[in-house]
């Protein structure tokens, strides 16, 4: 164990294309920058956490929007989301009162609307209830 407290992984290659021009070397500058780039920095660095320390990594809201001439980096920053989702499973779900204490301080004031799910990586039917805790946050100015 390290004693690093956190780790935030923020790899970002945005290239766009149509999709009748996507080829090989297109899809690989994509996926080397945005999806290889962050597990292999985690597996290099990952040890020199703390126990207790958190990683943070950079996704894009492009994995949810269904543009076509971004699809290649949509896939890649929808894959770091997926990735993420299982090297949390090895946490702990027990820290969403975190969350919701930094979305209640003035810290937060730069997030408009969040909906974040916070499940330690688990998604499993029979664990829903216990490991699953939806927050969805309006930061309302005035």
């Amino acid at each position: 164990m390290g004693n690093w407290d956190g780790l935030w992984l923020s790899a970002g290659y945005a290239g766009v294309t149509p999709l009748d021009a996507i080829d090989a070397d297109f899809l690989d500058r994509m996926m080397n920058t945005n999806v290889r780039g962050p597990a292999l920095q985690l597996a290099g660095l990952g040890p020199k956490l703390s126990k207790a320390g958190s990683v943070v990594i950079t996704s894009s809201t492009a994995a949810y929007e269904g543009a076509a001439m971004a699809s290649v980096y949509a896939a890649t920053k929808a894959t770091i989301v997926a990735t993420a989702r299982c090297w949390a499973s090895a946490g702990s779900s027990g820290k969403a009162i975190a969350v919701a204490l930094f979305l209640l301080c003035d810290d937060s004031s730069y997030v408009t609307v969040a909906n974040t799910l916070l499940m330690g990586g688990l998604t499993l039917p029979w664990n829903f209830a216990a490991s699953v805790r939806s927050l969805f946050w309006c930061h309302c100015s005035q």
